[in-house]
């Protein structure tokens, strides 16, 4: 086995696995993620403070633009210019798109508002869950239940690993099916010291981005015969 140790794995880990792989050369990246750096744990907390903030369009974006939603990104592209431009915020955006048929025409606004319909439709679903929960135990029920059963969560995080695999990241592949389980371990956690307590979606939100921050995947290396790449600290 060969072990490449630096102080600087950010910087010079983004080269070395190029560089031994064009020689034919296996690496392997022994470092550990945080849990929130993942697409699907922003998705999964930006839901979430998207029905607490009312509809702040910063969150709608981060949430949507992560593609778990699978919402074509030219549609993400102008529904966000026309949100922009007619400054649609808050509860506008449960209600219909009418501004703007002199420029974008009767097609284009429709096409805009279908978009629009799409992307609320899943937000929509977790605000009756949000405000039809007196507990924390009753919203990270329906929560687990929005994020598993509706959206298929755990679903895409097996796929997405699995892709990445085929791709011959079997690093990142590694990193993201441990993604579904940091989540649900940090929802279990919660649950364990909040559950009867009033809920509070302010405090859900910073408890879990907490939680998130602090769980730190980190791999064995799959099998032998690899470069492994990595800090003295690991």
């Amino acid at each position: 086995d060969i072990a490449v140790i630096t102080n600087n794995q950010e910087v010079i880990g983004k080269s070395l696995p190029r560089i031994f792989q064009e020689y034919g050369l296996e690496v392997f990246e022994d470092k550990k993620i945080r849990a929130a750096e993942s697409p699907f744990a922003e998705f999964a907390l930006s839901m979430v403070q998207t029905v607490r903030t009312g509809y702040s369009v910063e969150a709608i974006f981060r949430a949507l633009k992560t593609d778990i939603l699978e919402i074509p990104k030219a549609d993400i592209e102008m529904l966000e210019i026309y949100a922009e431009e007619y400054h649609i915020k808050g509860k506008m955006w449960l209600r219909s798109f009418e501004k703007g048929l002199s420029k974008y025409g009767a097609d284009e606004l429709a096409k805009l508002e279908e978009i629009r319909k799409s992307a609320m439709e899943p937000f929509l679903v977790l605000e009756e869950i949000y405000k039809g929960s007196e507990t924390y135990e009753e919203f990270i029920r329906g929560y687990y239940r929005f994020l598993n059963d509706y959206i298929g969560l755990a679903e895409k995080v097996r796929n997405e690993s699995q892709r990445q695999r085929n791709g011959g990241q079997e690093h990142r592949a590694l990193v993201t099916l441990q993604i579904w389980s940091a989540l649900i371990n940090s929802l279990d956690q919660m649950m364990l010291i909040m559950g009867e307590k009033k809920f509070s979606g302010a405090v859900f939100c910073r408890l879990l981005e907490r939680a998130l921050i602090s769980e730190e995947i980190a791999i064995i290396p799959p099998s032998e015969n690899k470069i492994v790449v990595g800090t003295m600290q690991r």
